[in-house]
This record gives C-alpha cells, sequence and structure tokens, in this order.
C-alpha cells in the first residue's frame, strides 16, 4: 500500500530533476557554442539569457568579449 505511494514520489522527483538539470544545462551549450563561433571568428553571435543570475552574467560578460575583440580586430 506504501509502495504505490513511493513509486509516484520517485517518479515525480525524477521528473522535477530532469527538468531543472535542462533548465540550468541548455544555456551553457548556448554558451559553448558561441565561445567556439567566436574562436572561429563569428563575432556575431549574441546571446540573449538576460537573467540575473551567474548564467546571465557570464552570457552578458562573453557578449561583452565578443564585442571587444571586434572592436580591436576592426582596428587593426
Amino acid at each position: 500500500s506504501i509502495l504505490p505511494s513511493v513509486f509516484i514520489g520517485i517518479v515525480f522527483a525524477m521528473l522535477i530533476s530532469l527538468f531543472v538539470a535542462r533548465k540550468l544545462t541548455t544555456p551553457v551549450v548556448e554558451m559553448r557554442h558561441a565561445c567556439e563561433g567566436i574562436l572561429q571568428g563569428n563575432y556575431t553571435v549574441k546571446l540573449s539569457h538576460k537573467s540575473k543570475d551567474e548564467l546571465g552574467l557570464l552570457a552578458a560578460t562573453i557578449n561583452k568579449l565578443r564585442s571587444e575583440v571586434n572592436l580591436k580586430i576592426s582596428t587593426l
């Protein structure tokens, strides 16, 4: 009688953890792709992650880095 409740609880916890993991990894993968693009000389890539957490700050820093590198290269 308690076993079905435990099973439902475990399935529910797994679904929540999958959702949270995807929510965290998707921006990181996008940032990795943007950095790879910058490394290959594509300075038009702009990240749109606008949150105020660490991921948002990292995205803003990558965008600023892209802009600064593009500016430096264009002045050479």
